[in-house]
């Protein structure tokens, strides 16, 4: 996307614009991907026609799971804005056809479950409320904490 910050930016008054930004993305786990291929690339995206300059203001955000899939990026010419348009080539293998985990409606509607179910996530973000870790962690790791309460309340229900 067209970030209108340039990421490259190491000194001026912008520096804390980008890494505010560059905090938020590892907040995220996301990364700019052009930065993660070509680290010491100096090329260029945009064009000010009024200071006569050329940055790179666009790029392309990707999570560090799917870093691997990167395999080429390219930016390409400057013609009807004043943007180029940048593309990433990503190699996705196959993916394995997995057993997707549904939510059985019965435990909302037991009271002691859904009890069981809500001190289990006040108690996983009290536990985890310290961790310097991204959010997206966090929240992946919450719902296989809660699946496996959920599962056990189901095993606790059918007995």
């Amino acid at each position: 996307g067209d970030f209108n910050i340039n990421l490259q930016e190491k000194k001026g008054p912008k520096k804390g614009k980008v890494e505010r930004f560059k905090k938020i993305c590892g907040k995220f786990g996301l990364l700019e991907l052009w930065m993660e291929i070509y680290p010491k690339d100096s090329s260029y995206s945009f064009y000010s026609g009024l200071h006569g300059t050329y940055t790179r203001l666009d790029g392309i955000l990707i999570s560090q799971e799917a870093r691997n899939w990167a395999q080429d990026m390219d930016i390409g010419m400057i013609k009807i804005t004043d943007h180029a348009p940048v593309s990433a080539y990503l190699q996705v293998g196959r993916i394995k056809k997995s057993y997707f985990w549904k939510f059985n409606p019965w435990l909302v509607a037991d009271e002691q479950s859904k009890g069981r179910i809500k001190l289990a996530i006040e108690r996983y973000f009290e536990e985890n409320k310290e961790i310097d870790t991204s959010l997206i962690m966090i929240w992946e790791a919450m719902k296989a904490t809660i699946r496996g309460v959920c599962i056990q309340n189901l095993s606790m229900l059918k007995k």
